[in-house]
């Protein structure tokens, strides 16, 4: 029976469910209320960070402050008000009880009492709250024995509950709801410690929809009947980031924060949102806070929830040691805390130390022999590691020990979504749903793998290429031949072949792929590798659910596949910057010239990224052009270590991070210097190819002009007023005649003039500038055009091959080089710029009808039909394909049959 079946039952009994129906009913009505009531209350300002869901200051709504300097309040009113609102004074603290209070709410409650012996003056509820805190279940029981109202019932079934005694937390639970429902309790804190008693009961017996809106239900008829109950915004807050609903729960939380800033409840709700976006620092500045309230109780009580904070930030950022450091005060403090020793277990598991995981995880186990926490703590960063084997069979054992709870059922799912495990996805998921409808995540993931059971498969030697029936099989199809040919190029490159065939899978829209990748529909990405999963949007115009449009899908899926090899390669434990600085070393496209620009500007301003600043400008970048520097200065740094060191240098990298060494002694071990002193020499080496791509001209444009404007009189320069004139731009250039600066200036100003065609003049000018700065597209479009007009084939071949190798999204240049060796009688090389270009834009009728031409010419005839069976689908009413299609595959069956 479903407990809110059971809940039902218990009027039922004495002949009367209507009183619970009544409530129920009111609670609906009372959300509705709630939300009104809340745009009624004041304002709330927040100075936030960008993006973060972290504030950097909060401010006291001002209906708190009139509560608190209320005139008709007397001074203990007074007192009492402003410890509930976060404003208590160093005299408010003198009183025991309002002491106790503000410790506990600052996440000291080691302040409050640390045995079952309660301290004179402080209630034993909050005693037991205190205790609670800190682990000390068993001690909040005790003083929690013989004390009657739902307040204490709901607070035993969460110390039993973190006792791992299931069957008593659900026991003390539905005795707090049977409270509310008998008419016993209908304050607004009774109202509050139902809907905790509630949450207890979804974890311990399971909930359906309906019982997830009795929990926010319930928490609406708390504020409804007190407008300034922060506590039940903080139970909201908490109970929507349980379901994947951090929007919601970053407003309810804010709300929290508004009515008492020196909440830690509500700084830690924030904190974990931001955590789950990788903003460190918006999870730092929520731990400051945290310790800030803290220290106006008691500056030498360790703030645990700050601890927790912090531990859980390095354990994203994979640094075990950091995440014992934040833990050990608080661990001594509060040595039966199980947040703290979960997470000690998990940094133990992040060192890959599996045999000390176990040990950390038996001193959770001796507390709480029933409890799963410890273990979903552990699985859920083992995941984050990519340890898919070992998280596995921890988030299955926290399921086997609490069989009624969602939570590892739901990770254990997506684990498996990115491990390629389909069927024990859906298995895991479907199970996670029944137990929890409510998760937004679960329900996004489980639609999806449902769906994909029907996809079409399409299968080579190393991969597996799913599709959703329809337009996208014209990719699908086109696919395993040219992936076995990049299989091959990229593991003899690392010396590896992955263990198991790669799943590459093609989400319809980027709706689909986000919900692939992270559970929930918004990214921002074309492609990514979880390992032996690569998914890939198919590049395309427009559509439905959005889409990034085009790029080269086989140059995407290498630098995807550089990611599986050297995932599984490593055990999954190769450097964030590392596996996508050697995914860039590997793809075929040319760096860019904004990417040029973007590193010499970097390295001019100081602005490279240490080994350290690299690793999560790639996920949490703080400023827009940071992930693509990331990005760049990886390649960059792979590229003088393997002119330094060797090729071989990568691999032997490699190696060392698949036994599990820090990147620091990798370093010394196979580069023999210091992380330091490889970025010194780096940037050494950095300097000299700045200056080489004719980015670091001397003296700078600014010190000529200047001199110019001082000998000459000249006002002002090109960027200010274009006030140099051609007398003066020609004695500049003839004393700095290979001067990058002046070169483009007089270049683009002979364009500008120029009336219709070139003059030689200004052709002289665009060549000797490319020399000049031979990576800038600019002047080689210029002299393609030209050279294009003027038949002369080669030189547009050159420039056009140039501009097509730094072009991702536009195939336009690969389609006139096709055209351009097609008059050159070379069908090999205008086949190869045709594929390039159909790669480019797959769905594309009149590209695949070139590349099916060239193929032809080429006497490719598999590749021939490879597009004539795209243009098939493409253009399905168009007998014509249909009839190609059958002459080729005569032609085919001719060449290889038997000769007589």
């Amino acid at each position: 029976m479903k407990w809110t079946q059971r809940l039902h039952s218990f009027r039922a009994s004495r002949g009367d469910r209507l009183v619970l129906m009544q409530w129920m009913c009111s609670l609906r009505a009372a959300r509705c209320a709630a939300l009104v009531a809340a745009l009624l209350m004041c304002r709330v300002h927040f100075a936030s960070a960008q993006g973060s869901a972290v504030p950097k200051e909060v401010q006291l709504t001002p209906a708190a402050r009139m509560a608190i300097d209320a005139p008709a309040r007397t001074a203990a009113e007074r007192a009492r008000a402003r410890v509930e609102f976060g404003q208590w004074t160093e005299d408010d603290l003198a009183d025991a009880a309002l002491r106790a209070r503000a410790a506990v709410d600052a996440g000291i409650p080691g302040a409050v009492v640390r045995s079952r012996i309660v301290p004179m003056g402080v209630p034993p509820l909050l005693a037991a709250e205190a205790l609670a805190d800190q682990g000390m279940h068993g001690t909040a029981i005790e003083v929690l024995t013989d004390l009657p109202g739902c307040l204490a019932s709901a607070q035993r079934a969460e110390s039993f509950l973190g006792l791992g005694r299931a069957q008593e937390a659900r026991s003390a639970a539905e005795e707090a709801v049977r409270d509310v429902a008998d008419g016993k309790c209908d304050g607004s804190a009774e109202l509050v410690a139902v809907a905790r008693a509630m949450i207890v009961l979804s974890r311990v017996v399971g909930a359906d929809t309906d019982a997830c809106e009795a929990i926010l239900e319930a928490l609406a008829q708390a504020r409804t009947i007190d407008r300034l109950n922060w506590r039940a915004r903080v139970v909201e807050a908490d109970f929507l980031l349980e379901k994947h609903n951090a929007e919601e729960a970053v407003g309810a939380a804010r709300e929290a924060l508004a009515l008492n800033p020196r909440s830690s409840a509500a700084w830690a709700v924030l904190g974990d949102v931001a955590l789950m976006g990788f903003d460190f620092d918006g999870a730092e500045r929520a731990a400051a806070a945290m310790c800030d309230a803290a220290a106006s109780v008691d500056a030498t009580q360790p703030c645990l929830g700050a601890a927790r904070l912090r531990a859980e930030s390095a354990c994203c950022r994979f640094d075990a040691a950091a995440a014992l450091d934040a833990l050990a005060a608080a661990r001594t403090a509060a040595p039966q805390w199980m947040d703290g020793l979960a997470l000690e277990a998990a940094a133990k598991a992040l060192t890959y130390d599996f045999d000390a995981m176990r040990t950390a995880l038996a001193s959770a186990d001796a507390l709480a022999s029933g409890s799963g926490s410890a273990w979903m703590v552990v699985g859920r960063f083992l995941s984050l590691a990519r340890q898919y084997r070992e998280a596995a069979d921890v988030l299955a054992e926290a399921a086997r020990r609490e069989p009624t709870w969602a939570a590892p059922r739901n990770e254990l799912g997506l684990l498996e979504m990115q491990a390629g495990r389909d069927r024990e996805a859906l298995d895991a998921l479907t199970e996670a749903q029944r137990l929890d409808p409510y998760d937004k995540r679960v329900r996004f993931s489980k639609m999806l793998v449902e769906e994909m059971m029907g996809w079409r498969t399409y299968e080579s030697a190393h991969f597996r290429v799913r599709c959703k029936p329809g337009v996208d099989e014209v990719l699908a199809e086109d696919m395993p031949a040219q992936l076995e040919a990049m299989h091959a190029e990229v593991t003899k490159r690392f010396d590896h072949v992955p263990q198991e065939r790669t799943t590459i899978e093609l989400m319809p829209d980027h709706r689909h792929f986000g919900v692939r990748i992270t559970g929930m529909p918004q990214i921002h990405t074309v492609a990514a590798s979880t390992g032996p999963v690569i998914a890939l949007e198919p590049p395309r115009e427009g559509g439905t659910g959005g889409s990034i449009g085009r790029f080269d899908w086989l140059d995407t899926l290498r630098h995807e596949f550089v990611h599986t090899v050297t995932l599984d390669r490593t055990a999954n434990r190769i450097p964030h910057w590392f596996t996508e600085a050697v995914a860039v070393d590997t793809e075929r496209r040319e760096r860019d010239w904004p990417t040029y620009e973007l590193l010499a500007r970097a390295l001019q301003q100081d602005a490279l990224f240490d080994l350290d600043e690299i690793k999560w400008a790639f996920v949490r970048p703080k400023k827009p052009s940071d992930r693509s520097q990331a990005y760049a200065q990886g390649h960059w740094m792979v590229q003088f270590m393997r002119e330094a060191y060797g090729q071989a240098t990568i691999t032997q990298l490699l190696d060392r991070a698949a036994r599990g060494e820090r990147e620091a002694d990798a370093f010394v071990a196979v580069l023999g210097i210091s992380r330091e002193r490889f970025m010194e020499d780096f940037k050494a080496w950095a300097a000299a190819q700045v200056e080489s791509w004719g980015l670091a001209a001397k003296p700078p444009l600014t010190e000529v002009l200047k001199s110019a404007q001082e000998g000459e009189g000249v006002a002002g320069d090109e960027s200010g007023g274009a006030a140099v004139s051609a007398e003066q731009l020609a004695r500049l250039l003839s004393q700095h005649p290979l001067h990058p600066d002046l070169l483009e200036l007089a270049a683009r100003r002979a364009v500008r003039e120029a009336d219709g065609a070139l003059p030689e003049s200004a052709l002289a000018l665009l060549r000797r500038y490319a020399l000049a700065r031979p990576l800038d597209p600019w002047p080689r479009r210029r002299l393609a055009a030209v050279a294009m007009d003027a038949e002369r084939w080669d030189e547009a071949r050159d420039h056009l091959a140039f501009l097509d190798a730094r072009e991702d999204a536009d195939p336009s240049f690969a389609l006139e080089l096709a055209r351009i060796e097609r008059l050159r009688k070379q069908p090999r090389a205008a086949l190869q710029a045709a594929e390039r270009a159909a790669r480019i834009d797959p769905f594309s009728a009149p590209t695949r009808e070139l590349a099916a031409a060239c193929a032809v010419e080429a006497g490719d005839l598999p590749a021939a039909r490879r597009h004539v069976l795209a243009l098939t689908r493409i253009e399905p009413m168009r007998e014509q394909h249909r009839r190609r299609l059958e002459r080729l595959e005569a032609l085919m069956a001719e060449r290889t049959a038997p000769a007589r």
